[in-house]
């Protein structure tokens, strides 16, 4: 029998862009799929970095992407969001 080769291993993925996804930035407290991480508080205190790329977002023209960020710190709903997050960027 003629001996077989191994298929070529894949390349690897491509380098870390913005493709302009929420999911591209970690959240701390959440899993991949939204949930709670084990141990992780039940209610994230706003941190300075979190309001840093609220703002961030909302300066790249992403505001609902930092609504959503938000809900994956926080476990709140998207309107619940949408309200704190005008509330932190538009200062009132």
């Amino acid at each position: 029998p003629v001996p077989v080769a191994a298929p070529p291993a894949a390349p690897p993925p491509p380098a870390a862009e913005d493709t302009g996804d929420v999911r591209d930035i970690a959240s701390p407290a959440r899993t991949s799929k939204g949930k709670p991480k084990p141990g992780a508080p039940e209610s994230s205190a706003l941190t300075a970095a979190l309001v840093a790329q609220l703002r961030e977002l909302d300066a790249a023209g992403r505001r609902i992407s930092a609504f959503k960020l938000y809900r994956e710190h926080t476990g709140v709903g998207f309107r619940e969001a949408e309200e704190q997050v005008k509330k932190i960027l538009d200062g009132g």
